[in-house]
């Protein structure tokens, strides 16, 4: 259970008074501890830990839940120390004891600026919760979500409450979800010549109108169905690659295991195939990098693909953003080639 911390009788008082215009809208959620300095006199670092029962009181009010095991730290702010010897500026979490230059080990020097562990903090030591907003969602889904985050130690804001206050600001997002979840394996094969790897994308042709029922009664558990396969073809220095990329269907399952357990069977029936035929392969494996395990994306196959859409008006959108919305949606574009091309998985 949570360690509950008790509130004196003033901070119960301008807790209440932050709680409704939290409610009302007057206070965006990640300006609570400046409220509480500038017009209730809660200067830091106290103004974190108030801040921080500030929000779990709104959300607990918004939704009906209550926090029971996230406890909100003592000292939930982070430090500005610096080394007297190298003049290197550190920012510890105020709990920690280790107080000491790693580079020559003399005792930081604590410089009186505070900082917060996380933005929106909620609780939590060491893994910093943090509230992400409230998002209204229309479409498929109709409904207001509560987003709450997840911080590593020395990660700090990302910007997530702002996007839902803007989001909401323009009516919520309009939300598409996909009738079926998809799941995909991939098998990968290197040849040595491109002659075989033709005889081996004719064998597998002919043999998938045998193997697509016998991996269906594999995934009957969970309900799956193959529904496409697709032959790539890549050449590299170890010779003719082939990937043959498996995607089944789900109606009410993730499924990845079910996909998982028939391609592992399609891969020892495949490399029947290819004795039987005479097709040798200098390698066959489940081509994990191929498939991988991407999220849901137009650009993939995993899950329930959702997309959601919002109608911001370009005028408001080049104010906001201070730069135009052509200038804005090239950077996007390239930035989303430049990283596909870097391997990344976005």
């Amino acid at each position: 259970m949570m360690n509950e911390i008790i509130p004196t009788e003033k901070e119960k008082a301008i807790t209440n008074e932050c709680v409704e215009k939290l409610k009302r809208g007057k206070l965006p959620p990640w300006k609570v501890e400046e409220e509480l300095e500038a017009n209730h006199g809660v200067i830091p670092p106290d103004n974190f830990k108030v801040a921080a029962l500030c929000r779990q009181r709104y959300i607990e009010e918004k939704t009906g839940e209550k926090f029971r095991y996230i406890e909100v730290s003592e000292q939930p702010y982070k430090v500005r120390y610096q080394c007297g010897k190298h003049k290197l500026i550190w920012e510890l979490d105020a709990s920690d004891k280790d107080q000491r230059c790693s580079l020559c080990g003399t005792q930081l020097k604590p410089m009186g600026h505070y900082a917060s562990l996380a933005a929106n903090y909620v609780g939590g030591n060491e893994d910093y919760y943090s509230y992400a907003g409230r998002i209204k969602v229309k479409g498929d889904v109709e409904k207001e979500f509560t987003n709450l985050l997840v911080y590593g130690t020395g990660l700090g804001p990302m910007g997530i409450t702002k996007g839902c206050y803007i989001i909401n600001k323009f009516g919520g997002a309009g939300l598409s979800v996909s009738e079926l979840a998809s799941a995909a394996r991939c098998l990968g094969y290197i040849f040595k010549t491109e002659e075989l790897r033709k005889k081996a994308i004719t064998a597998i042709e002919d043999f998938l109108l045998e193997l697509k029922p016998e991996m269906d009664k594999k995934m009957s558990e969970t309900g799956g169905r193959v529904g496409s396969v697709e032959f790539v073809q890549v050449r590299s220095d170890r010779g003719f690659i082939l990937y043959v990329d498996f995607t089944a269907d789900f109606e009410n399952f993730r499924g990845h295991g079910g996909i998982s357990h028939a391609v592992g069977f399609a891969k020892k029936e495949i490399e029947k195939r290819f004795q039987k035929e005479n097709i040798q392969c200098e390698l066959s494996v489940i081509a994990q990098g191929y498939d991988g395990d991407l999220k849901p994306s137009p650009r993939n196959k995993r899950g329930r693909y959702a997309s959601a859409q919002i109608s911001v008006p370009v005028q408001e959108f080049e104010e906001f953003l201070k730069i135009s919305a052509e200038e804005f949606l090239s950077f996007v574009e390239i930035d989303c080639i430049g990283s596909q091309k870097l391997g990344c998985q976005f």
